[in-house]
């Protein structure tokens, strides 16, 4: 269950301060790999939304630092998707999950972040970067034939505060 117990979180004082010093420096797209799910609703599981604060304190971190093309990659779940969170006066922000490589799950849970269908099969999950003229990050998760199953395209002027 969500936990708003200031003294549970998920990165320490040294990590949140080594954090807030990348994303201060110049970039356009920026990857946070997270072991836990970031951007998804709550589901049951370990993720970002059992530490609320944690969650409020990445977001703040990103629009304190003006931190603009931060998205996540994550596993942990056994199924692939692609989530998006909108925080207020921030720009969305996508979490691809991947972590079905070697073993498949029937259960999905619900995520009314999901964009797309989720993929229960044996998967992996892509980032593709186009920096040519109106630059883009694609979101990918492909199933073990190759077949694409969720692909999503974002500008990066899109993940701008």
């Amino acid at each position: 269950m969500p936990d708003p117990d200031p003294t549970k979180t998920i990165l320490g004082e040294f990590q949140w301060k080594w954090l807030e010093e990348r994303l201060q420096e110049p970039a356009d797209l920026r990857i946070i790999g997270s072991r836990i799910q970031f951007s998804h609703e709550y589901n049951g599981w370990e993720s970002w939304t059992n530490f609320p604060r944690e969650l409020l304190k990445m977001v703040d971190l990103i629009k304190s630092t003006k931190a603009n093309g931060v998205v996540f990659i994550s596993g942990d779940v056994h199924w692939g998707e692609l989530s998006v969170l909108r925080p207020q006066d921030c720009y969305p922000i996508y979490d691809l999950t991947a972590s079905g490589l070697n073993r498949d799950y029937e259960n999905v849970e619900p995520n009314r972040n999901r964009v797309g269908e989720p993929c229960s099969d044996f998967h992996f999950g892509m980032l593709d970067i186009n920096w040519s003229g109106n630059p883009s990050v694609t979101f990918r998760i492909h199933d073990m034939t190759g077949r694409s199953r969720v692909r999503k395209s974002v500008k990066l002027s899109e993940l701008k505060l």
